[in-house]
């Protein structure tokens, strides 16, 4: 009888085979040798009860050995004793057993963590797993390892960004990342793995997932506001985005080089403006065109895009930009219409001739 080495539950199923050899030279009471020893006397195959029968042998010492092991189990190669002894005069054929057990295969998953846009490693730790049943995992025992949905094991990467469960049960299992590296989306897509039966000298297979992640991002928000009265402007105005260091995301990949121009803002009627996503890191916010009416701010602007945790993919950092607007002097001469020379202590009134608006609406001088 075949049975599960850690259950001892049997295996019901055909076809599973063991040789049957002599144990020593094997002589009938007349003298003659029947079988000398290490003669395989038979070969069985185990029926749908999981049971296989030799044909009648003469009396004494055998050797059962595995040949052909169960579906999902390992060989069993170890030589299991059986004694076919004398029961009396009475009894034509005696009968003598023996339990083989066999071990069932088992699998290991790696995961390997990759930024989703470059393929390449995110060589880091912490990044965790939980590896599902995707069915329910049953032995040829019937014994029922998982159920479908159950959490069998939890993992988390190491330096390498490289996750391994412990030896499970074959079968169809789920991989879901419970926890994002850092400065990356969590993707809890369910990724679908098969530990499959690799034959009966193969103790521990192996299966192996890919696991991408997008890199998180940043939006700067620009509102342009007059210096003076803090009141939005609403006019266009031009910005430079420029990296403030070599942005480089954590699979090692250059993004923006230092000094490189990420993105250019361009400031729309409502005062506002905003960068494209931009990679997380530090930049230098530069105004290139100042609205109609003030000042160009030539002072760089330091912002710094943070990462806001796996649940948020597009962060966004608001900024007030400032610009004083124009103004002008108005310088008179006064001169003798006759001679040309300057005449003093003339005064004179200078009156707005309409509305003198700035561009965030306010009334500076009125008409």
């Amino acid at each position: 009888a075949k049975v599960d080495a850690e259950t001892g539950k049997f295996i019901r199923v055909a076809g599973i085979g063991a040789r049957v050899q002599a144990a020593e030279d094997i002589y009938t009471p007349d003298g003659t040798l029947r079988y000398s020893k290490g003669d395989v006397v038979a070969e069985v195959e185990t029926d749908s009860t999981g049971t296989a029968s030799t044909p009648e042998l003469y009396l004494g010492a055998y050797e059962v050995v595995e040949t052909l092991a169960p579906e999902g189990y390992l060989v069993n190669t170890t030589a299991h004793s059986v004694v076919l002894s004398y029961a009396g005069q009475a009894v034509p054929v005696v009968t003598a057993g023996t339990t083989m057990e066999d071990v069932a295969a088992k699998g290991v998953i790696e995961v390997a963590k990759v930024d989703a846009e470059t393929g390449k490693a995110i060589p880091a730790s912490g990044t965790t797993f939980e590896i599902r049943a995707a069915e329910d995992i049953v032995t040829a025992d019937l014994t029922l390892r998982a159920a479908a949905g159950e959490v069998v094991a939890t993992v988390e990467t190491n330096a390498s960004g490289i996750a391994t469960s412990p030896e499970l049960y074959l079968g169809s299992y789920d991989v879901v990342e419970t926890q994002a590296p850092d400065g990356y989306v969590l993707d809890s897509t369910p990724r679908g793995v098969v530990l499959s039966y690799a034959g009966q000298e193969a103790p521990v297979v192996h299966a192996s997932v890919v696991a991408g992640n997008r890199p998180a991002m940043g939006v700067v928000e620009l509102t342009k506001s007059d210096l003076e009265t803090g009141l939005p402007v609403k006019a266009s105005a031009e910005y430079e985005v420029v990296a403030a260091e070599d942005v480089v995301t954590p699979d090692g990949t250059l993004r923006v080089a230092k000094g490189e121009t990420a993105d250019r803002i361009v400031i729309g009627e409502d005062g506002k403006g905003f960068s494209k996503p931009l990679d997380l890191g530090a930049y230098d916010v530069v105004e290139t065109k100042a609205p109609e009416g003030y000042m160009i701010d030539a002072d760089p602007h330091r912002v710094s895009l943070l990462y806001d945790g796996q649940d948020v993919p597009v962060s966004y950092l608001s900024m007030e930009c400032r610009d004083a607007p124009q103004k002008g002097a108005i310088e008179i001469t006064k001169t003798d219409a006759e001679t040309g020379e300057p005449v003093e202590g003339s005064v004179y009134e200078v009156v707005a001739a309409e509305n003198i608006v700035t561009g965030d609406g306010t009334v500076r001088e009125q008409q």
